[in-house]
């Protein structure tokens, strides 16, 4: 099978090849959370925080770190819990962005004529096996949240006070998490299969774990190799427009977050197809 950096490469390759469509498509399914979910102009006072961290710290040093603080509390700004309203509209965004992008992979592979408005006419059509599907991965990495929930609660009422009890709190949690992404690997390519239209659920799942059958392992490494190379360009670009111009930082932010996420659909996808080539 072909390394996680040649994975990487093609799925930039399929990018580049089509870019005006995936451009396109980032941009709408940027516009449509940020008009459901998220907002605009949320965080309008990155400015004013910006220029408060600039007054302590100065340089080219102080520079980069007052750019980094910014794109943290950006972060820290984004992970604030939402309404149940908000919440629903997430998923379900969470889940057109998913099948449309997906839906375009299978055009673009199939080499067919198509429309950028039919990934979204189209795409969502199969939306009730591929949520089952999503929802079944959702309780295979369960454990893990409920752990790492668990692991904050005790540590916020002072139960987990020494470093080894932390330090014991955190490998435990990154294990159940290890534990997780190998159950729930074998299920991500039925995310694929169930947008194939007439596919059941239990047929998805079911072809998905002969696919990856006695190579869990090696989808995992090459999964974890694609999310960290993506973390790193992520903040790399983030901080670099903190740096040029804080005021479109917001905005970019959402882009560059939705890009991460089609490209990692992308991947995924081309992973899919070597794997059945084997």
């Amino acid at each position: 099978m072909a390394s996680t950096w040649q994975l990487i490469k093609r799925s930039l390759l399929v990018m580049r090849s089509s870019w005006k469509v995936f451009v396109a498509h980032i941009l709408i399914a940027s516009f449509l959370y940020s008009l459901f979910v998220r907002g605009f102009g949320r965080y309008s006072d990155l400015v004013a925080y910006r220029e408060g961290l600039e007054s302590s710290f100065s340089g080219l040093i102080g520079g980069l770190e007052n750019s980094v603080n910014v794109v943290a509390e950006l972060f820290s700004g984004g992970s604030n819990q939402s309404d149940e309203v908000q919440a629903v509209y997430r998923v379900i965004i969470a889940l057109i962005i998913s099948m449309s992008t997906i839906w375009l992979l299978r055009a673009i592979a199939s080499s067919q004529k198509f429309k950028l408005r039919d990934a979204y006419l189209f795409g969502p059509a199969q939306i009730v096996p591929f949520g089952l599907v999503a929802l079944t991965i959702l309780i295979q990495v369960l454990p893990f949240y409920l752990l790492a929930w668990v692991s904050g609660l005790l540590r916020d009422n002072g139960v987990l006070e020494s470093g080894y009890e932390q330090t014991v709190a955190v490998v435990l949690v990154l294990l159940v998490g290890l534990l997780g992404l190998y159950l729930s690997i074998g299920s991500f390519f039925a995310l694929i299969i169930a947008t194939i239209s007439g596919t059941r659920p239990y047929s998805a799942l079911k072809t998905s774990l002969l696919i990856a059958a006695h190579r869990r392992w090696l989808f995992v490494r090459k999964f974890i190799g694609a999310v960290v190379a993506v973390a790193i360009t992520m903040a790399l670009l983030l901080v670099t427009v903190a740096s040029i111009h804080t005021g479109v930082l917001e905005y970019a932010y959402l882009l560059i977050v939705v890009g991460a996420v089609v490209f990692m659909h992308v991947f995924m996808y081309q992973m899919y197809l070597e794997a059945i080539k084997e």
